[in-house]
This record gives C-alpha cells, structure tokens and sequence, in this order.
C-alpha cells in the first residue's frame, strides 16, 4: 500500500463532506506531503508557493478553506489574510494558519488579521484535518446565519409595510365607535411587541453585537424574530378574516373530514404556548368515524382561537380538555378551562366585536379581542352557534355545535 492509500484510508473517514482545499507554502516537499496526506475522494487539494500565487488561485477557484503558512517570499501570510479579509468575496473564507512561529506576537497579529486557527509545525496530520472539519462546520454554521440575517431583513421590511398599511386601516375604522378606537390602541400595542422583537434581535444579528455570527446565541435570537413573525401574521390574518366576515365576503370551502383530526392539529398548534404557560393541554374527544362536512381550514382556526384563549387565561397547574359528543342538535365540541372565569353579565361583552372583558387580571395579557368574535362568527358561516358556559375563578367552558345536516356519519356504537 502506498503512503497516499494510507493517507486516504487513515484520514478520509474524519472528513463527512467534501472539501476543496488550497495549501500555500513555499516549501515544495511539503507541499507534495500535503497532497498525500490531504487529498481523498473527499477532500480536493490544490498548492500555491508563495501569498501572489495564493491569492491568484483563490480569484480562479474559491476554496472552501485556505491552509496557509505566514513566512514565505513576496507576500507573506499576513499580507495575504489582510488581501482576503479587505474583498467581499472571501471576507468570510476560512484560514488556517499552519506556521512554525509559535509566538505570542505572530499569533496575535495572525488572529488580528483575520485567521479563523493557529497551528504550529511540524504538522500533526491527524489534528489538522479534524481542523478542516470543525472549521468547515463552523463556516457552513455561519453562512447559513448570514442568509438568515438577509431573510430576516427582507420579511423585517414587508411587515413594517404590511403593519403600516395595516394601522392605517384600523385608523379608518377607529371613527366608527368607540369600541373600535379601543381597539386600535390594543392592536397598536400587539403590532409593537413582536415587531420590536423583530427589529431588535435582526439588528443583534446585523451588528454581530455578540461577536462573530458562529456565536451560539444567534440561533436563540433568530428563533425569537421567527416567533415574533409568526406572532404577528396571526394578528394580521384574524383582522382580515374578521374583516372579510364583516363585509360579507367570507366564502366556505366545503369538504369532508374527520373533526378528531382537526382537534389534534389545533392541539398540536398550542403545545408550546401551553407548556410556557405550564398549563396541561389534552383531549378524550373520541375520533371513532364521525366525520363533518364543512370548511377544515376554518374550523381549525376557531378550535385554535378557543384554546389560545382557554391557555391565557388558565394560570399555571391549570387544565385545559377538548371533548366531543352528538347531541340532538348536531356535534358538540367543548373547551373547558380551570382559568379565572367571566361574570355572567361580561359574557356579552367578551362576543362583541373588538371587546374585551375588563378585569385586573385580564389586562396582563395579550390580545386583540378578536378571538370569541371572529369563532362565533365561523360557527356562524357554517349554520352552527358557539356558547359560552363560566364562573369567576372556577373557569370556563365554550361550546361550538355543528347543526346535525353537517354531521356525515356517526361514530359506530
């Protein structure tokens, strides 16, 4: 076997991905040494003997990481970090420094010019291709980030105009009554919370505040932006599907399913609320072989709008369950809650367009007072009734009936 097929059999199985390297040192046997070590059916090696050649191959072919030593004749390694990190187009290209200068200064001034690792000669052949393959992790990890941020950036300025656009129609509507002016300043405030979050974390991530984007508190921060995204599409999408029902433009789309179904992805979608919230999210709505005709969509969305509403307000080690059962009207779904409850004489107050039950408690959370309104209006599109069953600080239970037409098939006794 010779010393190439030992290299490969030795080092290939360290690398997972294919890497194209570029080795530059001015001394030519280690430099063919380099090419026996290195190259594999995973890694594709290419030399350069001095910082000129370098940087002349790295202009024809980007690599995917630059091995570079610093003392060698017309451009040293220095003058090269400094060429590479001083061009957009290979300010992020990793470079291992691999240098038989061991001291305080050379390392520092490496690192100060932009090297991403140190390593000091004579070559450890295994230490450095596991170097190759953190390295190359770490600037996928990174790129991946800086698309991220650009994304971010692009969905950043589309809300800031879908919100704009968006205040300026609610401001339209705020003449109307006084209900609506509440309104208004409530949706002003929801539209800020996750748009600052939006605003703030991108900017983090722009500015590299917490240091190269590699930094693992990035990830934290872009989940924050998507949640506030998502956070705010919600807010928006129950406007305008309130907004529809209002001007009567709603349209069913009608079609057959399984509602156990539907409770399970409506579940599915409050886990993460109910879980912060450390209230116990759960269903024994039997699935059996009921089926509904109707629109699924919409269906989800008030199950969605009635358990987002039932975790608000259940404080913590409370329950929330969804039940099902036929009745002589048609399907019933409850969500029960052990949350704080309404008054009987608020109850009606709680289904009115745009309002929200006044209480001490009830103001520490967020909302825009669509959720009851625009469930009650679906139930209402489908011929069905939504009513609400509670008592302060014993909890609530509410209650959506689909009329017995749209009841397809019953569960087999």
């Amino acid at each position: 076997m010779t010393v190439a097929e030992q290299a490969t059999e030795t080092l290939s199985p360290v690398l997972e991905e294919p890497v194209n390297l570029l080795f530059v040192d001015d001394d030519p046997i280690l430099r063919e040494f380099a090419i026996e070590k290195l190259a594999s059916d995973r890694a594709q090696i290419a030399v350069a003997a001095d910082g000129e050649e370098a940087l002349a191959a790295i202009r024809r072919d980007l690599p995917d990481i630059v091995l570079l030593d610093l003392q060698m004749p017309k451009l040293d390694g220095f003058e090269v970090l400094r060429a590479l990190r001083g061009d957009e187009a290979t300010v992020r290209l990793p470079v291992i420094v691999i240098t038989g200068r061991d001291d305080v200064h050379s390392i520092d001034r490496a690192f100060s010019e932009g090297a991403t690792s140190f390593l000091v000669k004579p070559i450890n052949w295994r230490q450095l291709t596991y170097q190759i393959r953190y390295v190359y992790r770490a600037s996928q990890t990174e790129l991946s980030l800086v698309e991220h941020v650009d994304e971010v950036d692009h969905q950043k300025r589309e809300l800031e105009i879908a919100s704009a656009e968006l205040v300026t129609a609610l401001r339209g509507a705020s003449a109307a009554s006084e209900a609506k002016s509440q309104f208004l300043a409530t949706m002003s405030h929801e539209l800020r919370t996750p748009l600052n979050a939006i605003l703030g974390f991108a900017e983090v991530l722009a500015t590299q505040t917490c240091g190269p984007l590699g930094a693992k508190c990035y990830v934290e921060y872009a989940q924050a932006i998507q949640d506030s995204g998502t956070h705010l599409l919600s807010l928006i999408n129950d406007v305008l599907e309130f907004s529809r029902g209002n001007a009567g433009k709603s349209m069913l789309y009608e079609e057959e399913f399984a509602p156990g179904d539907v409770i399970q992805e409506a579940l599915r979608n409050l886990v993460q609320q109910a879980k912060a919230a450390q209230v116990d999210l759960s269903t024994d709505a039997a699935i059996g072989d009921i089926r509904l005709r109707g629109d699924r969509r919409r269906i989800r969305q008030v199950l969605i709008n009635l358990l987002a509403n039932s975790v608000k307000f259940t404080l913590p080690g409370g329950r929330v369950v969804v039940r099902m059962k036929l009745t002589g009207e048609g399907l019933a779904i409850a969500v029960s809650d052990t949350g704080i409850g309404i008054s009987d004489e608020h109850i009606p107050k709680a289904l009115e367009h745009f309002g929200q039950v006044e209480s001490d408690l009830s103001r520490r959370y967020e909302g825009s007072g669509l959720g009851l309104p625009l469930a009650k209006q679906l139930m209402e599109l489908h011929g069905g009734s939504l009513e609400i069953d509670s008592a302060v600080n014993i909890g609530t239970v509410v209650t959506v009936t689909f009329p017995a037409e749209r009841v397809v098939s019953e569960a087999i006794a």
